[in-house]
């Protein structure tokens, strides 16, 4: 990419044509994707718990296990010895009631705490006008 002017005047002289023709500026570029500089256009947010770990996946999980011990499918000679945790009990009254599917829960389809949105994009615009600000308008500078 060459950027140059030239002068509006007719010269005749070789030595200042030479001049006029040269580029005052110049840039040349290598071509190359430069990844590690995107300004994080495909950053995710990382400040929440992961989607594997927060509240609604185990409550996903656990009526996912309380399902399958209504089923029969969890049956193994042994199991009823093995220590599920506290969230590991079965409700047989699962069947009767509504709010065992995590889609009807708290009316939005969550249990705990909303998971943010995973791809975040933020923008942020400061603009000091001194015909709004009210330190400029009190004549403190």
């Amino acid at each position: 990419m060459y950027f140059s002017t030239g002068s509006s005047k007719n010269t005749t002289s070789t030595e200042a044509k030479e001049e006029s023709e040269k580029p005052i500026f110049q840039f040349e570029s290598s071509k190359e994707i430069q990844v590690e500089h995107d300004s994080r256009a495909t950053a995710t947010l990382e400040t929440e718990t992961n989607f594997s770990r927060d509240a609604r996946a185990l409550r996903e999980r656990s009526l996912k296990q309380a399902e399958e011990a209504l089923k029969g499918k969890g049956k193994s000679s042994g199991d009823e010895q093995l220590y599920r945790g506290i969230n590991g009990y079965t409700d047989y009254k699962a069947g009767f009631r509504r709010e065992q599917t995590v889609a009807s829960e708290k009316a939005g389809g969550s249990h705990g705490p909303l998971r943010a949105s995973a791809h975040i994009r933020v923008s942020a615009r400061f603009d000091y006008q001194p015909d709004i600000c009210k330190k400029s308008s009190f004549g403190i500078r």
